[in-house]
């Protein structure tokens, strides 16, 4: 009976964690790891206090005075990412459908890389990264960002099967009592 409970209710889907590490340089990210970026950039040079969680590269904010906004294109659960830089504290609004769904904590930013979490457990299809330094002097400046993680959401039909298989293994267990 447990092991259909623990069927229906589903193993947690793997962490996938963007980590920039296969670009090579430095360029511009539009479409990278099936996301869509906006005000997004990459590199690779060692800078500090700019440093990479993992490997080499990693990403910083192109224009400015516009957050970094990635889309999903489609809901997941947003776990966080990693963060160095030059003094902004930096935290997430997350969107889901269009609508501002929650604002994480921040995170100070030095030259030793910190995760921040997203802190919601609920369905978002956008992230934006704002900078405290924005409120300051009108720029989102000074920090880069490494190792995106998140989790997809499992599938409709994986759950339809499992309550299928869980109502068949409770009615073999009444008919098994009847008998």
């Amino acid at each position: 009976m447990a092991a259909f409970a623990l069927f229906v209710i589903g193993p947690q889907a793997k962490a996938t964690v963007i980590t920039f590490d296969d670009l090579v340089g430095s360029g511009s990210l539009a479409s990278y790891a099936g996301l869509t970026w906006t005000n997004t950039s990459y590199y690779d040079t060692v800078q500090s206090p700019y440093t990479p969680h993992s490997g080499t590269q990693r990403v910083y904010n192109t224009d400015r005075v516009s957050p970094i906004v990635f889309q999903f294109g489609g809901d997941v659960y947003f776990d966080g990412a990693w963060f160095s830089g030059f003094n902004p504290d930096v935290s997430f609004e997350l969107y889901n459908n269009g609508s501002l769904v929650s604002t994480s904590g921040s995170v100070s930013t030095s030259d030793t890389p910190a995760f921040l979490a997203s802190g919601y457990g609920g369905l978002v299809d956008e992230v934006r990264v704002i900078a405290s330094d924005y409120l300051q002097n009108g720029f989102h400046d000074y920090y880069t960002m490494d190792d995106v993680t998140y989790h997809a959401v499992p599938e409709p039909a994986f759950y339809q099967l499992g309550a299928l298989l869980a109502l068949g293994g409770l009615g073999a267990l009444r008919l098994r009592k009847r008998a």
